[in-house]
């Protein structure tokens, strides 16, 4: 392909979502103006460019929040076994984490 040749998107890659799913993925295409298609396609490749590094901090940060976020709600007090508990809690949902990719729920 010469540089003055446009790139053809050709590939196709396809996905199954649920019809809510697809709903709210249409819905989220057509607020930036774009149609379905392309709107995946930007999703797709913008999170593919996150580095292993950058999710892996974005990953201890969801767990470190989730962590603070459980004590603030006890509204009491926390004592050390509490903030053990919370703390392997947390260790555990970030374990999930890295082992399922990164994939929030």
């Amino acid at each position: 392909m010469t540089s003055k040749e446009p790139n053809k998107l050709t590939a196709l890659v396809n996905t199954r979502t649920t019809p809510d799913e697809a709903k709210l993925l249409a819905t989220l295409a057509a607020e930036q103006g774009l149609n379905l298609s392309q709107y995946v396609r930007k999703v797709l490749l913008a999170n593919a460019e996150v580095s292993r590094d950058t999710r892996l901090l974005i990953g201890e940060s969801a767990v470190f929040l989730d962590a603070v976020l459980s004590i603030v709600a006890t509204g009491l007090r926390v004592d050390r076994a509490t903030l053990d508990t919370i703390v392997s809690v947390s260790q555990r949902k970030r374990d999930a984490l890295i082992n399922n990719r990164l994939r929030f729920r």
